[in-house]
């Protein structure tokens, strides 16, 4: 199949990934407002308390489901059944292992450390136990949603998504509305979670039945398996660690209630943030298809890669800036938008420089580089956990994401330097500087003088949604006029929608 088919086809499943997503986004932003109304922004912060004890650990469903990927990609398309058996039968066995393992554990431990953030001295064994059902759950669904994707039929993974986000919403709502408090949250989630595992597993069924088939694993199948592991294993606990840290210092330093208005914050910058990296995805096959080509040719095309993505990263966050506040009002209450609004902002202007640094990973990628980015990951993990403890300790709860900001332009500055690395000498620091720079600091300037001109934006949802479009268009506006201060930043315009046309859009 030549290079421009497959791309095409590449981008063609990234919608679908898109489509699913955003099906449950709309889901997800229904229900949080709903459950807060029925258990209240304490029981809210515990519960995410006792998520983000298991947030670590999902790395066992997507780090085996990746390496399932990778395994079985190559068999299905030999027709080696035997051989996809005997690997999805390795990675069931291995995944049943350790999330077993992870909920005796935390079963063991998990109240005492809940009891470090969370003060009202309750046993807190039976919501981590019920929780922990759900979250096998959802790790035996990582896989099953793996396991479909290496047939590369992502337009069936996104009908069991849409179906499993909109049932599982549902059964979030009921369990908090039947039992409003953190452990009826809980149940619905990991009810919620059985869901999904069941639509999937339909799923399956009707498309890979003769999989199921259970035979016995050779070792061989195990070290294949833990081999592609390792250094994502390790990335991805780095990462996890990282990004809970926020709601670990808060909830040792802060009341719950803080630590729900958070929660709060942190799901609105990831709806945008994870639909931002979902459009970007794209890139990852692309370079993968290309990884041969000349070097010149794969510089050219990861700078405008990553000018493009930088630009739709800060209209889509950077809105987010002057528009706290009035949005959290309308998404919960006034009471809610206290301290989660400013934690919004400085989530929001982090998750734009996170953004800048998203190209380079799925670059790294393609080109195999796992054990680099799990050393950055590491970094930047260690530099979170620092920073974000150190400022809250300090400062207080409405220095939450502060730490992310500060860890994220380290990253940022990290991949610069290895972007000039890997493309010298067909690439100037220089040029990756004009590239990448100006859209982000020219959309999150504007941003910010738009917050100090008003910081409130709409008191009802249809206003507030035409100045989100508005602020966009300007921040869009200031964005590309900052690449157009240089000769560079110029010749990207002219060129980029001829290339936009020929690379992203392109699908027959």
């Amino acid at each position: 199949m030549p290079k421009s088919d497959i791309t095409a086809k590449l981008v063609s499943s990234s919608r679908w990934n898109f489509i699913s997503f955003a099906i449950s986004v709309a889901a997800n932003f229904v229900v949080i407002p709903l459950v807060i109304a029925s258990i209240g922004l304490d029981a809210f912060g515990a519960a995410g308390l006792v998520l983000a004890v298991y947030a670590p650990f999902t790395l066992v469903g997507t780090v085996i489901g990746q390496a399932l990927v990778k395994e079985l990609a190559p068999r299905l398309a030999n027709g080696d059944k035997d051989g996809c058996i005997r690997f999805a039968s390795a990675a069931l066995v291995l995944s049943g292992l350790c999330t077993t393992a992870v909920v005796f554990l935390l079963y063991l431990v998990g109240n005492e450390i809940l009891l470090l953030m969370v003060k009202d001295k309750a046993n807190w064994n039976w919501p981590i136990f019920v929780f922990g059902l759900g979250w096998m759950a959802q790790q035996a669904y990582i896989l099953i949603q793996a396991t479909i994707a290496a047939t590369q039929n992502f337009g069936r993974l996104a009908i069991a998504g849409s179906i499993s986000a909109v049932l599982s919403a549902a059964a979030v709502v009921i369990s908090s509305n039947m039992m409003p408090n953190a452990l009826g949250f809980l149940i619905g989630t990991s009810v919620g979670y059985g869901i999904t595992l069941l639509v999937h597993s339909i799923s399956l069924w009707r498309h890979l039945g003769w999989l199921i088939e259970f035979r016995k694993w050779h070792p061989d199948n195990l070290s294949e398996l833990m081999l592609f592991a390792k250094w994502q294993g390790a990335a991805h606990f780095a990462g996890a660690i990282g990004n809970q840290v926020d709601r670990y210092a808060l909830g040792v330093l802060a009341p719950l209630q803080v630590v729900g208005q958070y929660n709060v914050a942190m799901r609105l910058q990831e709806v945008v943030h994870m639909g931002v990296l979902k459009i970007s995805e794209v890139l990852f096959p692309h370079f993968s298809v290309t990884a041969d080509d000349p070097l010149d040719k794969q510089a050219q095309f990861f700078v405008r890669s990553n000018w493009l993505n930088n630009l739709v990263a800060v209209i889509a966050l950077a809105p987010l800036i002057p528009l706290a506040e009035s949005l959290i009002t309308l998404w919960v209450n006034a009471s809610a938008a206290e301290i989660a609004a400013p934690i919004l902002r400085t989530l929001a202007f982090a998750g734009v420089i996170g953004a800048g640094s998203s190209v380079y990973t799925y670059q790294a990628m393609a080109k195999g580089k796992s054990s680099r980015l799990a050393r950055i990951n590491a970094t930047h993990a260690s530099l979170l956990v620092t920073l974000t403890i150190t400022f809250i300790w300090f400062v207080g709860p409405l220095a939450a994401g502060a730490g992310y900001l500060f860890a994220n332009i380290s990253r940022l500055i990290i991949v610069t330097k290895f972007s000039k690395s890997d493309f010298s000498p067909v690439l100037s620091m220089s040029a990756i500087l004009v590239y990448s720079m100006p859209p982000l600091l020219g959309g999150l300037a504007l941003a910010w003088l738009l917050l100090e001109i008003q910081p409130h934006w709409g008191s009802t949802w249809p206003e507030l949604m035409i100045n989100y479009v508005l602020i966009a268009a300007t921040i869009a506006t200031a964005a590309l006029m900052s690449t157009a201060l240089f000769k560079q930043g110029r010749e990207q315009l002219q060129e980029s929608y001829v290339w936009i046309s020929k690379t992203l859009l392109h699908n027959h």
